[in-house]
């Protein structure tokens, strides 16, 4: 049986390099991408000298279409085709109301966060494709889901939610490929994002709330959607805080059936019995 290789971005530190990690510990070769060699390296020899498995770092800034191509042609050269695209790139963006926030901050940030959740897609769709298989594991984050939109981060919010929009539409599109594509929020992380975003202040009533501010329940969610333990799960918007590998294990034929898990939530037997209440 051939070795499932696994193409992630942003994964020269935090959530990204901790999901590579897991990929790693669940046999997978890893093509790890990000922008710094420095950090880049760091992480691709922790993985070769604990893990053992095949590893290649990649650098590559995803905002740069034409790089994007180059660099998931390196990979899946490499790895003779890439089962798994994880994006996890993005950065946090301008920190201000709205009306203060520079236009091209803004830009940036869907370049970043948007883009090149698309461009990686739409580079590597084509091999997937001709395979005959594989699987799109999208972040998206803080805003997209949950009860409360964070303030002062509307470029990082509205990039989000657009990735979880692009997940769903291309799930439909690409599902009779054998390709699944899902979306996923890590909940609050303790990264480089999260001390960009908040004040000390707010930093430290989060980690009184909140019992583990680590990657690791995030990186396990992926682990799973990138198994065949996952199966046909395509076009969902995952937390990694509510929902558990062995909770969606129970019941992905349902899930898919339902619009649970999605921005849609809302069909129309749900809406006539709520409206009847």
């Amino acid at each position: 049986m051939k070795k499932k290789y696994a193409l992630i971005t942003g994964s020269g530190r935090g959530i990204g390099a901790r999901t590579a990690e897991v990929l790693a510990e669940n046999g997978f070769g890893t093509a790890l991408c990000a922008r710094t060699q420095r950090e880049l390296s760091e992480t691709t020899e922790r993985i070769s000298g604990q893990y053992g498995t095949p590893v290649l770092g990649l650098v590559c800034d995803v905002s740069d279409d034409s790089a994007v191509k180059e660099m998931v042609g390196k990979a899946q050269d490499w790895a003779d085709g890439v089962d798994v695209l994880v994006n996890c790139a993005g950065i946090a963006g301008p920190l201000a109301l709205f009306e203060d926030a520079d236009p091209d901050e803004w830009r940036n940030v869907f370049d970043i966060n948007f883009f090149g959740t698309v461009h990686c897609a739409r580079a590597i769709l084509p091999a997937m494709k001709k395979q005959g298989h594989g699987k799109i594991i999208n972040f998206t984050g803080g805003g997209a889901g949950g009860k409360h939109h964070p303030e002062r981060q509307t470029a990082y919010v509205t990039s989000k939610v657009a990735v979880c929009g692009f997940t769903e539409t291309l799930a439909t599109e690409v599902e009779g490929d054998n390709i699944q594509v899902n979306a996923l929020s890590p909940g609050p992380v303790e990264t480089k994002i999260w001390d960009n975003v908040l004040t000390a202040e707010e930093r430290r009533d989060l980690k009184a709330k909140e019992a583990d501010l680590s990657p690791e329940a995030a990186a396990q969610l992926v682990a799973f959607l990138a198994s065949e333990r996952s199966g046909k799960l395509t076009g969902k918007v995952l937390s990694a805080r509510w929902d558990t590998p062995d909770g969606l294990a129970r019941d992905i034929n349902g899930l898919n059936k339902s619009c649970r898990n999605t921005l849609r939530r809302i069909d129309g037997n749900n809406y006539h019995a709520q409206k009847d209440t």
